[in-house]
């Protein structure tokens, strides 16, 4: 049995965006801007956010080309890279092939929704930038559950998503500005709360000119055997993101 909800994903919307998803065409320009952008949003807002994560085994989704991946490896022990898409697996195992670690790089093409090949509670950071903000709102849930699953207890996620579902709620991607879902703010809450995850923190802003298009939300697996350990990781995360707020 799908571990996500086959049921949630039968509805037409949730198709079409997989499908939409695959086109390499509407990436391949994309990939190649992105590029230029890439360190700048990782001096400000990510690499402030994630500093403190637990990089022993980190998951992301939606690696593109690997432009993120290029800098999660030199943090990771083993980094699991996956995609719906074959063709931006390739490109990433091409940018890497000469990557001798001591780093593990695990690629896996997926179904767009589940992760079977990940072990329960084994990873310690999910991270995805610029890549769930195109994913219909229940294709984000059922990543919720499997996160929820695969994430060790005290392990983060950090996730960039989109909020344009407070804009239009339209699940065709093709019709919205730059791709983005009709995921909101508030839903990934809901998801969150829904599969035991607890939303830590969380930032909502524009991109490209759209204001309030997207989202970044970081959130943690409670660990029910370290409550004060975990507790405290939550201190010093707020803290951290407080004073990244207060210097912007």
């Amino acid at each position: 049995m799908n571990p996500t909800g086959e049921k949630d994903l039968a509805g037409t919307a949730a198709r079409r965006n997989l499908e939409t998803c695959a086109k390499p065409e509407l990436w391949q320009d994309w990939f190649d801007e992105a590029e230029c952008s890439i360190e700048d949003q990782w001096k400000d807002p990510i690499w402030p956010l994630i500093r403190r994560m637990d990089f022993s085994t980190v998951l992301e989704v939606g690696p593109g080309a690997g432009r993120n991946s290029e800098r999660l490896k030199e943090l990771a022990g083993t980094l699991h890279l996956v995609d719906f898409n074959e063709y931006a697996l390739e490109l990433c195992k091409r940018r890497f092939q000469d990557h001798a670690g001591p780093c593990v790089i695990r690629y896996h093409q997926n179904d767009g929704c589940s992760l079977p090949f990940i072990d329960d509670e084994s990873v310690t950071f999910v991270y995805s930038w610029d890549s769930m903000v195109h994913f219909e709102r229940t294709v984000v849930g059922s990543y919720m559950q499997e996160f929820a699953r695969v994430l060790k207890p005290g392990g983060w996620g950090f996730v960039h998503h989109s909020n344009y579902g407070t804009i239009s709620e339209n699940s065709d991607i093709e019709q919205a500005p730059h791709l983005r879902s009709n995921m909101t703010s508030d839903l990934f809450r809901t998801f969150c709360e829904e599969n035991g995850l607890l939303r830590t923190s969380f930032l909502v802003f524009a991109w490209g000119g759209v204001e309030g298009a997207d989202c970044i939300s970081i959130f943690q697996k409670p660990d029910p055997d370290r409550k004060f350990a975990a507790w405290r990781a939550r201190m010093l995360h707020r803290l951290s993101w407080r004073f990244w707020l207060l210097t912007r």
